[in-house]
């Protein structure tokens, strides 16, 4: 008679930790403890916390010799940038700050030279900045890639709500078209911020703006020389001049701009106040006197 079969042990086998008397070390920390607190931040505090990293402002004036911004104004992008890329969450809350401004006036191609770095520290030179390469070809360049990029991308382009760009007569025919249309594909658009044009670029501005209305653009920044872009803005109702005395804006917003109710950055004599009092029916504020951010961006370089 063959032998009964043992009945086998349903019960699992005891695992090392069970084996002695040493209990399990637990984490004192839940799974969710260092994050939980970051997710429930409100927006105020992340605002505030983001407003502390340098970024372009509205408005910024030009004073003086340097083409471009410095590329540590933005900063307050490539830290939104990451934050955008780390979770779904912060990229729920972070990706439409990110995409709110659209800003071409320096490129990761445009680092400070490291010449400025001995400038400052051994010459105390801190306002002179020193740029590689030829930086009007890279800003015509990525001008026209990101513009042709976010009219491609309604996603994107309807979160934009304000546009800091410098412009070039570099590639003038292709660059600035390009613009334009990418500007009209943005629902949203509020501010419109001009930080340097060229002097002669008034016929190819002309050219690229006329015809185009920007009827949803409430605030403009410009220089005096760049008055046809504010001839396409027929809603606006904010006019900030950063370069020159503004006569040439004036003249547009008597043709073009019959809404406008603030100026600021006009440095007129008696006579374009003259004009001022006719030109701007509902004015209701001006302001005079250097009430914005001064950086220095030259008027008249090569391009």
């Amino acid at each position: 008679m063959a032998p009964k079969k043992r009945a086998r042990n349903s019960d699992p086998a005891p695992s090392a930790a069970a084996a002695t008397d040493d209990p399990v070390p637990e984490s004192p920390l839940s799974p969710d403890a260092n994050t939980g607190i970051v997710f429930d931040l409100p927006a105020e505090i992340w605002l505030e916390i983001l407003s502390h990293f340098t970024s372009v402002r509205i408005p910024t004036l030009r004073i003086s010799n340097r083409a471009l911004l410095p590329s540590s104004t933005l900063e307050r992008q490539r830290v939104l940038k990451v934050l955008s890329q780390t979770c779904r969450q912060f990229r729920a809350s972070f990706l439409p700050e990110l995409w709110g401004r659209f800003e071409v006036c320096t490129t990761k191609a445009h680092e400070e030279h490291p010449m400025h770095s001995l400038k400052t520290s051994v010459l105390g030179m801190e306002d002179d900045f020193y740029y590689s390469g030829a930086w009007y070809k890279t800003i015509a360049q990525a001008l026209e890639t990101r513009s042709n990029g976010l009219r491609n991308s309604p996603m994107h382009a309807k979160l934009v709500h304000t546009v800091s760009v410098a412009l070039t007569r570099c590639q003038h025919t292709t660059t600035l078209p390009a613009f334009v249309q990418c500007l009209l594909t943005l629902p949203n658009l509020h501010t419109l911020q001009i930080l340097r044009a060229h002097t002669q670029m008034t016929t190819h501005l002309k050219n690229a703006f006329e015809g185009h209305p920007l009827s949803q653009v409430r605030t403009v920044v410009l220089p005096d020389h760049a008055h046809n872009v504010l001839r396409s803005c027929p809603e606006v109702r904010r006019v900030i001049c950063n370069d020159g005395d503004g006569g040439k804006l004036v003249s547009a917003i008597q043709k073009e701009c019959k809404k406008v109710e603030r100026l600021e950055g006009f440095k007129p004599d008696d006579k374009l106040m003259k004009r001022l009092v006719k030109a701007v029916p509902n004015l209701q504020e001006i302001h005079f006197g250097q009430e914005v951010d001064l950086v220095c961006l030259s008027p008249n370089p090569p391009f």
